[in-house]
């Protein structure tokens, strides 16, 4: 084998290598007055921990941030941790606790993930695009859930 083909086996093996190319995209305004932490999963990310997180991000009030999820994963979902002191809380119980709610792809929408849909889908193809967008009505409608809820406890 000479330089030439060597060098274009190379190449070919470095091509057929390369990581997938974007394929969708899962965007997340935040319309609270709160500042959020966002992380987008899949199956396929972060191959060597458990967690598949792809991406994360920190989305001040009134900014929006996005992730490009691969060809090559599935079961895409959202995840959106809010501090109760940044929604206003101001019982000292509450403050310093963090809320995160899931988003997860189900009948071709990223919705809040419920019991009863558990496994999310996968996009059905590429150069879609989908938006979630957290306003302040539903990010306190959460809150008071998730108070309500640990209250219970």
């Amino acid at each position: 084998m000479n330089f030439r083909q060597l060098t274009a086996l190379i190449t070919a093996a470095c091509a057929l290598a390369a990581p997938a190319s974007a394929c969708y995209k899962v965007s997340l305004t935040n319309e609270t007055q709160a500042d959020l932490a966002a992380a987008w999963y899949a199956v396929g990310c972060d191959f060597y921990l458990k967690e598949h997180r792809c991406h994360h991000a920190a989305i001040p009030s009134g900014d929006t941030a996005h992730y490009s999820y691969d060809l090559s994963t599935v079961a895409p979902e959202l995840k959106i941790s809010i501090k109760g002191k940044d929604l206003g809380e101001t019982r000292p119980d509450y403050r310093d606790l963090t809320m995160t709610t899931v988003y997860t792809l189900h009948h071709g929408v990223f919705a809040i993930e419920t019991k009863k849909e558990l496994i999310p889908e996968s996009a059905t193809g590429c150069h879609s695009a989908y938006s979630i967008k957290l306003t302040q009505e539903k990010a306190e409608e959460l809150w008071a859930t998730f108070v309500a809820s640990r209250a219970s406890d």
